[in-house]
């Protein structure tokens, strides 16, 4: 016999019963251990306890930013290439403010921000810093291309850029930087 009582947290309880009687003659050797071990789980109610957790609440983050950038086609000395970081709203709402993409870059390469967002370079031209409005939703992205030109005479090898996103109260501040390959030929 069995009785489950409902909601969550509750205790689920039921009892084991044996499945079929048997006489002591249909079950033959070891019937006495076999007897006492069903008279054992009568006796005890053999009584087992489920609990059933309530759902965990969803609790809301607010816009939550991260940053994504593929390494620009090679380059040789004296040349440009193009990198195109993308920020995406992974939270679970739009933003309410301004942010900025900020794209630092290694002595030898100079960037410029093109078009959608308003870019501005840094003196040296090391940085290109690019603000966006607010209003980013869940789950969408945006993104700016940063041509980069490569300063004449340069050695071939591998240069190191970065791309951070910038926007303040991000829950999970890990995923506001990537870093991106400058290959020159």
């Amino acid at each position: 016999m069995s009785r489950i009582a409902g909601g969550p947290g509750t205790p689920i309880l039921g009892t084991a019963e044996p499945v079929g009687r048997r006489s002591e003659d249909e079950v033959g050797e070891g019937a006495m251990s076999q007897r006492l071990w069903w008279r054992a789980v009568r006796v005890a109610g053999a009584v087992v306890v489920l609990t059933a957790a309530p759902a965990a609440a969803v609790v809301p983050c607010g816009p939550d930013l991260g940053v994504t950038a593929a390494d620009p086609a090679p380059v040789h000395g004296g040349g440009t290439t193009t990198v195109h970081p993308v920020v995406v709203n992974t939270g679970d709402s739009a933003t309410t403010e301004p942010f900025k993409l900020v794209v630092q870059l290694p002595p030898g390469v100079v960037g410029t921000g093109l078009a959608p967002a308003v870019c501005s370079t840094g003196p040296f031209g090391h940085t290109v810093t690019c603000t966006f409005p607010a209003g980013l939703a869940p789950g969408a992205s945006v993104g700016a291309d940063v041509r980069l030109g490569v300063a004449t005479g340069m050695d071939p090898g591998v240069l190191d850029g970065t791309a951070l996103v910038d926007l303040p109260g991000d829950p999970t501040p890990g995923d506001n930087s990537a870093h991106f390959d400058i290959v020159v030929l």
